[in-house]
């Protein structure tokens, strides 16, 4: 009975941190009493080493200050790196951070793949803990919910229907599960009286940054609505990075001065953008903030500078040396990367003269030659000089090329991911993939361990080329 009473103790306790604007520092130990009890929990497990994790860190905080008042819910962070917590990120299947889990009674119901925006994560929270559509009896309960959830910086799409048994009606409840338009709110409205100046079926969609509502009668393309029609033509790329990504377009990316007034050269870009839309995806960084991402796809210092980054491909396509950026310098940037006349920035290290370390060096230039032709199985750590953890990891890394040098058809090597382009996306360092042979198109990410027993079993688990050598060699390695 003592135990039950300090284990309701310890949930309260929790959820009156969240309520007080705090995320909740959750442990492994803790995970039954907490998530288990909860009715919802919001869980996001992170690496303290991450970049991407740093960035959603104030979202995150600021989340749980937007949601203070609803109980139903606990805002909880989990590091996946202290050695209390390492097997129970295995459990959800966490492969990358960060990661954000919704539970209901301790039960996995969503993975969270939206923008990393405390209002966006928000906006879904309210659909995944509630009905998806929430339904209204007059048109001034409609324009109450929509004035709500704009003003909360959410999209709202309403749909007005004859019957609830209409087909119309049905697509867009089909739509409202859709996992593409989590960021996006429903609601409807059923019967003819309440419908105003169009009396046959439709759907709006009310915008937070656009005051001009949109409508649609096209109900099996719901969703292609939402995401064409749903978004500012030109985004922040930290909140748009998640969904662009996703969307799988080429981007184009304005790095601005923020020291200057940008007015002019955002309001050139939305001109560009209205003449690439659906084509091409827009965002706008700052340039001193996001000034290593602008040089590590090619550019210089120059502000206001464009480039196109190509993140299906990870390829990146740049202006003409020396231009500064324009509508018309831009327009021919854009369609000779949509043409394919212009050929994408290739940064390279230069070829080293020997290469005959145990560990292989691989440079932009020959990464096809050293990985995606090879009939070899390859294992490929991206690193960057200036990372504290590979500096930390390179002796190991050594040891495991040292003591697996004798076996054939294996290939320990590595890249200096902030110096060199390849087609490989990666978001943090180290990060190691392995490339077994004939099958190089489908790389392994490795999220184990950082030791030379972890990564050899690893490749014994992984291996084609190289399998039997490994494992004939059990006692050995």
């Amino acid at each position: 009975m003592k135990a039950a009473i300090v284990c309701l103790l310890f949930v309260i306790a929790a959820i009156s941190t969240v309520n007080a604007g705090h995320v909740v520092d959750l442990t492994a130990p803790q995970w039954d009493e907490v998530v288990g009890n909860a009715n919802y929990s919001l869980v996001k497990f992170f690496a303290p080493w991450c970049g991407h994790c740093k960035t959603l860190a104030p979202e995150f905080e600021k989340l749980a200050e937007l949601i203070a008042d609803d109980k139903n819910i606990v805002v909880a962070d989990f590091d996946c790196t202290k050695e209390e917590n390492k097997e129970l990120p295995k459990k959800y299947d966490v492969r990358g951070f960060p990661t954000l889990i919704l539970f209901k009674k301790g039960e996995v119901k969503y993975t969270y793949n939206g923008q990393r925006t405390a209002e966006a994560i928000k906006g879904w929270l309210n659909k995944k803990t509630t009905s998806a559509i929430s339904t209204f009896k007059t048109l001034q309960e409609v324009k109450d919910f929509v004035a709500k959830n704009t003003k909360d910086a959410a999209n709202v799409l309403v749909g007005y229907f004859s019957s609830a048994d209409s087909e119309a009606r049905k697509e867009f409840s089909k739509a409202s599960e859709n996992p593409e338009v989590d960021d996006f709110v429903f609601a409807e409205l059923i019967g003819d009286e309440h419908k105003e100046d169009d009396k046959e079926d439709h759907v709006v969609l009310h915008r937070h940054f656009d005051t001009k509502p949109l409508l649609t009668k096209i109900y099996d393309k719901i969703v292609n609505f939402a995401h064409l029609e749903g978004y500012p033509l030109v985004q922040e790329i930290s909140q748009a990075y998640q969904r662009y990504s996703k969307a799988g377009l080429p981007v184009g990316i304005l790095f601005t001065d923020p020291s200057k007034d940008n007015k002019d050269a955002l309001s050139q870009l939305e001109q560009v953008a209205k003449d690439f839309k659906g084509k091409i995806s827009f965002a706008e960084a700052d340039g001193v903030k996001y000034a290593g991402y602008a040089k590590s796809i090619g550019l210089g210092e120059t502000l206001p500078t464009f480039a196109v980054s190509d993140m299906k491909s990870n390829r990146n396509y740049l202006p003409k040396e020396g231009s500064s950026f324009s509508v018309d310098d831009a327009t021919t940037l854009l369609k000779g990367v949509l043409s394919g006349e212009i050929k994408p920035h290739l940064k390279t290290q230069p070829v080293p003269e020997t290469n005959d370390a145990p560990v292989k060096v691989v440079v932009g230039s020959t990464f096809d030659e050293l990985v995606i032709d090879s009939d070899a199985d390859v294992l490929l750590e991206f690193y960057a000089e200036w990372c504290g953890h590979c500096k930390s990891f390179a002796p190991k890394y050594d040891e495991l090329a040292e003591k697996l040098s004798h076996v054939k058809n294996l290939v320990i090597a590595k890249i200096d991911g902030s110096e060199n382009d390849t087609p490989i996306e990666v978001e943090g360092f180290p990060t190691i993939k392995f490339f077994p042979a004939g099958k190089k198109t489908q790389p392994v990410s490795y999220e184990g361990e950082r030791s030379v027993d972890a990564l050899v079993k690893f490749l014994k688990d992984n291996a084609v080329a190289s399998k039997k050598e490994l494992n004939e060699e059990n006692d050995e390695l």
